[in-house]
This record gives structure tokens, C-alpha cells and sequence, in this order.
């Protein structure tokens, strides 16, 4: 019969470590739970009972779905014109910020096939993710660039942007005697863990497209994201803006916003469309850093 495992030295530090564990759980738990039962100040009431942080937590899907669907008082005028059936307004900002970022993918191709084998790649997904982000650092250079020279031209840009990186994979698929070789590795992203998640973004991810379809109306976009490229655009050249310091440094968001305002030939809707361009920067971050975890983790689930 094997004897009981007596409390050693060498247990004691593992049994302090759990202890510790314990404690500083319950201390996060119970800070939560004070934070959370605090009244508002300013004696907040709503019906007649003081506000806690909690009642504002239960509150907020109410309050969104209010934005979502408006509740409609026949006794009241009616609401200010918004809604989905306004939706289609939005198709040409919306096709605009997928044409350039569907360009940008395509410039990433042709620099990444130059620079990286194809083989260092875990799988299809990195490699698209790769290509995109170089693309889009490509479009806003080359945006960069041409409105230096002056030449921000519709025309231009068109036959740059979308024309040119066609016109390079041509050259170099036909340079290419060999057959690019495949990527073995798969990936295992679409397990159900992984369509579980996809499902409980996507409304966050909804809402943030809405919103950058929308116009503005924080500072630091109107009077310098957007109001630089507006600036830009309306002078044909991108150049220092004396009364105003913002456009000392344009670049990347700037010029993407740019660049749709010059395809467009329109500041307005480009605005828009530079503002869905801007918005993908979310999702591609998370897929970037799903990326990097592969990595370091070593695996491609």
C-alpha cells in the first residue's frame, strides 16, 4: 500500500503558489464586485432608483437596440431619415474601398512573390495577409509619391493603381518558367471554435463598416485624416499646409483617403470610402495577430 504523500519542503512552495492564486483571484473578483455595485455620482436616478454600474451594463443592449431599430411614437414626428432602406447610398463608397483594397492585395502579390519564397509561408491565409498589408503600404507610397509630383489624376491613377500591378503579374507569371510552387501547409482556422468566433465579431465588425460610412464629427479626423486629404485634392499636389500643422506628416491613413477621393473625383464620397478602407485596419490586426500566435506557438490551427 502506497503511504500518504507528506507535506515536504518541496510541496510547500507549490501549495503557498496555489494559495496565492486563490487570493488574487477572490481580490479581482470582489474588486469587480464592489466596482460594478458603486452608485453613479451626480445622484443619478432612473425611476426613482439610484444607478449602478450594473444597471448601466443591463441597459446597453436596449440602448443599442434603440439605435438599431428606433422605437417609433405615432404621437411624435417622425425620426430623422435613417435606416436601412438608406443603405444603398452607401454601394459607391463601399465598392471604392474594396477596389483599392482588392489592388492593394494584388501589389502585395507581386512584391511578396519577389521577396519571400513562397514555401516560408505557414499557409494560403498568412500569405494573404502578408500581401494585403504590403499592398496597402505600396498604394499609399505610390499615392504618396504622385501627389508630391503633382500629378493626382484620376486617369493616373486608375492605370497605376488598378492597370499597373496587372500589367507586373503578366510580366511575371510569363518570366516564370517553373510552376510557382504550392503551399502544403493548410490551415485549420475554420474549426468550429474558429466559425464560433467568426459569428461573435461579425456584428462588431458590422457596426464599425456602418460607422465608416458615415460622416465624422471628431476633431482629429475632420482637421487632419480627412481635411489634409481634402486640402490635397483640392490643389491637385500634396504640399505643406502652412495654416494647417497636421499635414506636416501625411502618409498612410491620409493617402488612402486621398487616393479614393482622386478615383472618385469627389472628396466627399472618397472620404467615405477612405473611411471603409481605414476600417478593414481592425480585422487585419486580429488576423495579424492569429498569425504571429501560430508562430511563436507552432502550429497551424
Amino acid at each position: 500500500m502506497t503511504p500518504p504523500v507528506a507535506n515536504t519542503p518541496r510541496n510547500r512552495p507549490l501549495m503557498l503558489l496555489a494559495i496565492g492564486w486563490l487570493l488574487a483571484v477572490a481580490a479581482i473578483y470582489g474588486g469587480v464586485a464592489w466596482f460594478s455595485s458603486e452608485t453613479l455620482q451626480n445622484n443619478s436616478t432612473f425611476n426613482g432608483k439610484e444607478l449602478t454600474r450594473v444597471d448601466i451594463w443591463f441597459a446597453i443592449p436596449e440602448l443599442l437596440g434603440e439605435y438599431i431599430a428606433p422605437t417609433v411614437d405615432p404621437n411624435q414626428p417622425p425620426p430623422a431619415l435613417s435606416g436601412w432602406r438608406y443603405f444603398p447610398e452607401r454601394w459607391s463608397p463601399l465598392a471604392y474601398a474594396l477596389g483599392i483594397l482588392a489592388t492593394s492585395w494584388i501589389w502585395g502579390n507581386v512584391v511578396i512573390r519577389k521577396l519571400i519564397p513562397r514555401d516560408e509561408f505557414e499557409d494560403e491565409l498568412e500569405r494573404a495577409y502578408w500581401s494585403l498589408m504590403t499592398g496597402v503600404a505600396v498604394v499609399g507610397t505610390v499615392t504618396l509619391l504622385l501627389g508630391l509630383a503633382g500629378w493626382l489624376s484620376s486617369l493616373l491613377f486608375f492605370l497605376l493603381l488598378l492597370g499597373g500591378p496587372a500589367l507586373v503579374n503578366l510580366i511575371a507569371l510569363r518570366g516564370e518558367t517553373p510552376p510557382l510552387p504550392s503551399i502544403t501547409k493548410r490551415t485549420r482556422f475554420w474549426t468550429g471554435l474558429g466559425i464560433a468566433c467568426a459569428i461573435a465579431i461579425a456584428p462588431f465588425l458590422l457596426a464599425m463598416l456602418l460607422g465608416s460610412l458615415q460622416p465624422p464629427n471628431d476633431f482629429d479626423v475632420k482637421e487632419y485624416h480627412l481635411e489634409g486629404a481634402k486640402e490635397f485634392f483640392q490643389r491637385g499636389r500634396v504640399e505643406m499646409l502652412p495654416h494647417n500643422v497636421y499635414t506636416s506628416f501625411p502618409f498612410l491613413t491620409e493617402m488612402l483617403c486621398l487616393a479614393e477621393m482622386v478615383l472618385k473625383r469627389d472628396w466627399f464620397t472618397g472620404a467615405l470610402a477612405g473611411q471603409a478602407v481605414l476600417a478593414a485596419f481592425a480585422p487585419l490586426t486580429a488576423l495579424g495577430l492569429f498569425v504571429a500566435a501560430r508562430r511563436w506557438l507552432g502550429t497551424t490551427a
